[in-house]
């Protein structure tokens, strides 16, 4: 049986086309045996990264990230905040960006049923992620920070 999934979701990427996507997505997963499909919408900046890094704290193997590249990076930095092992998290992917920049870096099909097929396959694949540590200067102070990318930085 497929895992659980959670869906992180940027109903605004792709000037909005995402978020019309979340009712095919979820029929299109159940349709390809998954059983709890979980759909935690963006509701504001890095609001995807706090949810992924709680998923990936909750147990979660497979996170789906549905939108463009800065969808991507904020799901890849809430699992990589959270999880000393990193291999032990499936990211998933339906491109739904405006750039499809890291999509097509990794020749992801361009229909949504031949990603989801994708998806529900179970085939992974290792990809390189780079860190950038740097100290930050906020209204709350200094700190150290550390911001992971796959795609772009």
């Amino acid at each position: 049986m497929l895992s659980d999934v959670k869906v992180m979701l940027n109903p605004v990427a792709g000037a909005g086309s995402a978020g019309r996507l979340a009712i095919p997505i979820f029929r299109g997963l159940e349709s390809r045996g998954f059983r709890s499909i979980d759909l935690l919408r963006s509701t504001e900046p890095l609001s995807l990264q706090t949810a992924a890094r709680n998923a990936v704290a909750e147990g979660a193997k497979l996170l789906v990230a549905v939108g463009g590249d800065g969808t991507i990076n904020e799901v890849i930095n809430g699992i990589l905040s959270a999880s000393k092992e990193p291999g032990d998290i499936t990211l998933g992917v339906i491109n739904a960006g405006t750039g499809q920049g890291f999509a097509k870096g990794i020749g992801l099909p361009a229909s949504l049923e031949s990603q989801l097929d994708v998806i529900a396959s179970e085939r992974t694949r290792s990809i390189d992620v780079a860190a950038l540590e740097f100290t930050s200067k906020s209204p709350n102070g200094a700190g150290t920070v550390t911001r992971y990318f796959i795609n772009e930085c």
